[in-house]
């Protein structure tokens, strides 16, 4: 008898996709989190402050490294001399500017694979001089002389990933650093062999299963009911996310079911978010002339709220990483990822984000995968967040950060209702925007998947026969410059045959309602004038408009043009439209 107490009662299946009876399943227990040892502990740490510690402290971008470029001036000794400003740059976004601008600038800029490892200089009640250590050059950036010397360097592993100090007036009046251990330094592939291939990890673009009730709405284009039901899961899956933020491990029970696979789940009575790695059906992909037995792996995340019967799964594949560290406990060490990303913010860059998941992997006991994470990462630089949170960033149930200034957030979900022909993003257009966990990568959205037809869904094995699937890409965006601006965004879709395209745009305005377009194109959008269509091209003033791309009918949605909650804004883009239900 299972002891999940308050645990929902769920379906057999919604649209097709059966869901665990969880109810059946062994529990085996809260879950325990592993002692960390210092090789993986990817605390951020603080020096010192240099300096007259008088007045507002800062410390931004500590979970947006790497750095890029970091800018300082300062004023000549004749008009009092030292440190005036400064400003962190990253790969997506930069610190505000810290203090006032002077007539004297010095910039940083940090090669690929370059690092700063320190700081030193001299003070006087203020910073009178300044020098910047990275790991190949000593750079000075304020030239002045006198006072106490004082410098501070980060241990051997460890690279500083932002700044801290305080302001005071139109200055700043003391610095210091914050640094943490370097990703590539736990990095250990002595489990592959040199001819083995290169562990990949990516995340997929998150997945929806229609019942009858919700397919309905979105085949009349009712995207009023489409709204709510959205909004009811989001009502029922935050209190999931709220007690893992707050409770962290306690949140978790791990379960058995009876072929012995395992999950790793959080509820209410209203709703059930699961983690889940298979460990009995893993093929292995040992190539001809490789040494060591690989495999490829998922974790998928599932979540459903009772109230919509709605059910989203994301997942993330594991691609080439040896079948000795496959274990169910994958699942275990991506479910400890949520707590720090609520916590920290959707801004987290795809480094930190990595960082926390060696972590993750510690805690649950896979060393052995978490020494994989640096290379699995290379290519992009990271852990894209969605492949955990990607069904919760799409239906708004995750807070996003608040900062000092105003700041604007635009989340864009596009789904594909195409039966035929996959769509695939080709173009991008930024105004005033940047993409909140790191940088924009194109992505293809699958054809949608009607009754009848077989897929494998995201960690459910056997193959088994799914009703009217529909794949999204979630993007999330904030503005760049948040000094009275707002943001714009426009993206061009193309169909897989080349044949057609779709463009789409939304812009936030500060000072008046937001807008929207989407436009049909003949052929390719590859070479399509993109920035031109977001300029000159036709703006909507109400909360809908439609157009026509390859055929099929593309309705876009906001629910808001203005005064929606902390200041975010969602857009939905439906590339056709379900069949009936009926039909």
């Amino acid at each position: 008898m299972s002891s999940l107490k308050n645990f929902p009662k769920l379906p057999a299946n919604v649209g097709g996709q059966p869901i665990p009876d969880f109810l059946k399943f062994k529990v085996r227990g809260p879950v325990t989190r592993k002692p960390v040892s210092d090789k993986f502990n990817f605390a951020i740490t603080a020096s010192p402050h240099f300096g007259t510690q008088e007045g507002s402290t800062f410390d931004e971008g500590k979970f947006w490294h790497p750095i890029q470029s970091l800018e300082f001036t300062s004023n000549n000794e004749s008009t009092g001399g030292g440190l005036m400003s400064f400003r962190g740059n990253y790969q997506a976004r930069s610190t505000r500017l810290v203090g006032k601008e002077a007539s004297s600038k010095s910039v940083v800029k940090l090669d690929n694979g370059e690092y700063v490892k320190g700081i030193s200089g001299t003070t006087d009640h203020y910073i009178t001089g300044l020098t910047i250590h990275t790991s190949k050059r000593d750079v000075p950036v304020v030239a002045g002389s006198g006072g106490t010397d004082f410098q501070f360097v980060v241990p051997a592993d460890h690279q500083v990933v932002a700044f801290h100090g305080t302001e005071n007036g139109n200055r700043v009046a003391s610095l210091g650093v914050l640094h943490q251990r370097r990703l590539e330094t736990i990095s250990d592939t002595s489990a592959l062999a040199a001819d083995d291939p290169t562990p990949v990890l990516t995340a997929s673009l998150s997945s929806q299963w229609l019942d009858a009730n919700t397919q309905n709405a979105w085949a009349n284009n009712d995207m009023s009911t489409v709204e709510n039901l959205k909004i009811q899961a989001s009502q029922d899956l935050l209190p999931i996310y709220s007690n893992i933020a707050t409770n962290g491990d306690s949140a978790w029970t791990e379960v058995e079911g009876d072929d012995g696979e395992i999950y790793y789940l959080s509820w209410t009575t209203n709703g059930v978010i699961w983690s889940y790695t298979p460990t009995a059906s893993n093929s292995v992909n040992k190539a001809s002339g490789t040494t060591t037995a690989t495999t490829d792996t998922i974790v998928s995340i599932g979540s459903y709220s009772t109230t919509a019967n709605f059910l989203g799964i994301s997942m993330y594949t594991w691609s080439n990483i040896p079948t000795t560290v496959v274990s169910a406990a994958l699942a275990l060490g991506f479910a400890y990822l949520v707590r720090p990303i609520i916590q920290t913010g959707l801004e987290i860059g795809l480094e930190a984000a990595a960082n926390l998941l060696v972590e993750g992997l510690a805690a649950a006991g896979l060393e052995s995968a978490a020494v994989l994470v640096p290379t699995s990462v290379a290519t992009i630089g990271g852990v894209v967040i969605a492949g955990v949170l990607g069904v919760a960033l799409a239906l708004g149930c995750i807070a996003l950060s608040s900062v000092i200034f105003k700041q604007y957030f635009l989340v864009i979900n596009i789904y594909n209702f195409d039966t035929a022909h996959q769509w695939a993003t080709v173009q991008h257009y930024q105004d005033n925007s940047v993409v909140s966990n790191g940088s924009w990568t194109d992505q293809t959205l699958a054809k949608f998947i009607l009754s009848g037809n077989k897929v494998a869904p995201p960690g459910f094995d056997p193959v088994t026969t799914l009703d009217n699937v529909v794949t999204y890409l979630n993007a999330n965006f904030q503005n760049d410059s948040t000094f009275l601006e707002g943001l714009g965004e426009a993206i061009v879709l193309n169909r897989d045959d080349a044949a057609a395209a779709l463009a789409i745009k939304y812009v936030v305005n500060r000072a008046s309602d937001n807008q929207i377009g989407a436009e049909g194109i003949s052929g390719s959008g590859a070479t399509y004038d993109l920035g031109n269509y977001y300029t000159t091209g036709t703006w909507n003033t109400s909360t809908s408009c439609q157009t026509t791309a390859g055929g099929l009918t593309v309705n876009c949605f906001t629910p808001a043009l203005g005064g929606a909650s902390n200041d975010t804004y969602t857009y939905e883009v439906n590339i056709g439209l379900p069949p009936s239900p009926s039909s």
